[in-house]
């Protein structure tokens, strides 16, 4: 039983650590570039002890670094990531079409043509309702923070001490 509460204590060591790096990273985003990350990254995998804790943190950690680098490339790569998922997903409705007799640079336009019109739809209804939305989100959220900063500090905080 005293095994695992060592265990149990090595992790939340552990989870400290990683918070603590990665408020470090953070706090000098503006001097690192995503090679960087990624070397400190593997430097502080290969040199934790507990692979059971490594390997999902490391995981998170190369997750953070591809939207990372996609943000860095968005300009470029956003457009290409699109038009890949777009063929992606309406091929088979294309394959499908050419199957009944179509020809296919026909069903590309035809599924295309469907496409857009759709997309242009759902963008002039679905955006400005979106829009409020969020907006009504932000504004609920910064009308409950007080509270919440109050329950942290006079619930929270006292249990923990």
């Amino acid at each position: 039983m005293q095994q695992s509460s060592e265990t149990y204590v090595e992790r939340i060591v552990a989870l400290a650590g990683v918070a603590i790096f990665a408020a470090f990273l953070y706090s000098i985003r503006e001097n690192l570039t995503p090679f960087v990350g990624f070397v400190a990254l593997a430097v502080f995998y290969f040199t934790m002890k507990d692979r059971a804790v490594a390997k999902p943190l490391f995981a998170v950690g190369l997750t953070l670094m591809a939207f990372w680098i996609y943000e860095q490339l968005a300009g470029v790569l956003g457009p290409f990531l699109f038009s890949i998922a777009m063929a992606y997903l309406l091929n088979p409705l294309v394959s499908w079409l050419e199957k009944h007799r179509l020809k296919r640079t026909l069903a590309s336009l035809l599924v295309l043509l469907i496409f857009v019109v759709v997309l242009t739809v759902l963008g002039i209804f679905l955006v400005p309702q979106l829009v409020s939305e969020i907006g009504d989100l932000i504004n609920q959220t910064v009308t409950a923070l007080p509270q919440v900063r109050d329950w942290l500090q006079n619930t929270v905080l006292p249990s923990l001490a």
